[in-house]
């Protein structure tokens, strides 16, 4: 099916393909630029969703698939970074809270307008030393407290 392309044209029909367990990969990605939010959200939601239709789905204009890219298992380290500069603070909290969120993200969320974002990344044990030194210096006690903690 390589190279082939997979038209569903009809709402209903991508709607009930990207909730389709047996859709293929090929169809997942094609499905990640439907102009349906609802379509959109359901293949960002997949376990089984390609990572480079997760990183296209991660500059979504919607933040509600953005949230869903960002909650996804599947999603690549890059969206992860482009996901840790969000406009939508839930997005960037939810990155901040994943077990795999890569360094480059993390650094960036250490430097975020939310202080509870930057808590969550100074209270991380994988804390860049970079981050953690700034996080140290806060503007946040609390911030600065977690951050301190860590040696």
């Amino acid at each position: 099916m390589a190279g082939s392309t997979i038209t569903v044209k009809d709402n209903a029909g991508q709607l009930q393909a990207a909730r389709d367990a047996k859709s293929p990969p090929e169809l997942l990605g094609q499905l990640a630029a439907s102009p349906d939010e609802t379509v959109r959200r359901s293949v960002a939601v997949r376990r089984d969703c390609p990572p480079a239709a997760l990183a296209r789905l991660a500059e979504d204009r919607s933040s509600t698939v953005r949230y869903y890219v960002a909650q996804n298992r599947n999603c690549p380290p890059a969206a992860l970074e482009v996901l840790a500069r969000d406009p939508e603070d839930g997005v960037r909290r939810r990155v901040a809270g994943r077990p795999d969120c890569p360094p480059a993200a993390l650094g960036t969320l250490a430097a975020d307008s939310i202080p509870s974002i930057r808590l969550a990344v100074a209270g991380r044990l994988d804390c860049p030393p970079a981050a953690l030194e700034m996080l140290r210096q806060d503007a946040e006690p609390k911030v600065r407290r977690v951050a301190r903690q860590r040696r």
